[in-house]
């Protein structure tokens, strides 16, 4: 016999209630074993680690402690289930730091002198990271009390389209959860783009000095340019050039040669230097802009990125960013470079100076 619609109705409700039930519960879960944490009993013997240590870490304590009243007493029902979401992922993240700063005082009973704490590419002191961990959770306290407000609002409003049975009220409550997720994931953005500010800034100034580089060599490239052909007129309207008509020895000359061919390597090698650094200076202004501008999309690239991978592509991104070998390619060829022209015209005119001596003999 089919279910009524009714009878699946009911069905359904009681499954999204049990599902409800156990993030709930999940969530309060974590947030007591938070509440526990190792840290907070061992923070208490290491006095050495400083008055402002042990303050923050009470004060973070004392912070979960109110949050976990505040899930128990008001998320209650199954419309608070995207802040019971929000409020978890933060708690996974909180977590790895306490965990860091644990490790990080054992590893100062053991080893006094490591009084650190290794935080990705950074070393922050006890005082910096226990702080550092405050502010983030001053911020879920914050977090807490703005979705619990918000809540509270979206319950009345609940409790009115219940009264009422209008479905302008259920469109206000849907578009006001909208816009809370939308701020929520704006607020991230912004937080995550001012943690990029600095490094980005590093990569802009490499661009503006690579791109100086760059703009110096090619100008010095087409000023060699034209010194060479100003040169060359000059020479073509002046006495050199009568010198080579009327007086043929002066022109099978080894000085002549050797003048001229010297002359013309010189010109090459030197507008070649100026060529390849132009273009390897542009090489590394063009990389430096691509990583800036992959730093500037990465907040955004981030938000698609589930909590429980984010650490892990944070480490493939930082190998790809940081740590690469300077190409030395371009150095090399330049060595090579001047080295052979050196080696060519030593040559030639060795070459020209034993042609013109049998010309003679």
């Amino acid at each position: 016999m089919a279910e009524s619609p009714a009878e699946n109705n009911r069905l359904r409700q009681l499954e999204e209630r049990k599902a409800f039930e156990e993030l709930r519960d999940k969530v309060i879960q974590e947030l007591k074993v938070l509440i526990e944490h190792p840290v907070f009993h061992d923070i208490k013997e290491m006095h050495l680690l400083g008055e402002s240590t042990f303050t923050d870490i009470n004060n973070i304590s004392v912070i979960f402690k109110n949050i976990l009243v505040r899930i128990e007493k008001e998320y209650d029902f199954i419309a608070s289930e995207w802040i019971l979401k929000i409020l978890k992922s933060e708690f996974y993240n909180i977590r790895v730091m306490l965990d860091l700063l644990l490790s990080g005082i054992k590893n100062f009973r053991v080893y006094p002198k490591n009084n650190f704490i290794g935080y990705g590419d950074e070393k922050r002191s006890f005082a910096e990271f226990s702080e550092f961990i405050l502010a983030r959770v001053k911020y879920l306290e914050h977090l807490n009390y703005y979705l619990s407000a918000l809540y509270d609002g979206l319950k009345r409003e609940a409790q009115q389209v219940t009264l009422m049975a209008n479905n302008d009220f259920v469109r206000k409550i849907e578009s006001t959860r909208n816009d809370l997720v939308k701020e929520v994931e704006d607020f991230r953005r912004l937080r995550n783009n001012a943690d990029n500010a600095k490094t980005e800034n590093i990569y802009n100034n490499a661009v503006v000095k690579y791109r100086k580089y760059e703009w110096g060599y090619r100008i010095a490239f087409f000023l060699t340019l034209a010194l060479v052909f100003g040169v060359s007129l000059w020479f073509w309207n002046s006495d050199y050039l009568n010198n080579i008509i009327n007086q043929p020895s002066y022109a099978s000359s080894a000085i002549f040669w050797s003048v001229k061919i010297t002359s013309l390597i010189a010109c090459i090698t030197l507008l070649t230097y100026f060529l390849k650094q132009s273009s390897h200076h542009q090489k590394l202004a063009d990389q430096n802009y691509q990583t800036q501008l992959e730093l500037q999309a990465y907040p955004s690239f981030m938000e698609s990125i589930p909590t429980e991978e984010a650490a892990s592509v944070r480490k493939e991104l930082a190998l790809k960013y940081f740590g690469r070998e300077v190409d030395g390619a371009a150095h090399k060829d330049m060595s090579n470079l001047i080295s052979d022209q050196m080696k060519s015209t030593t040559d030639m005119v060795k070459a020209t100076t034993e042609a013109i001596k049998n010309l003679k003999g």
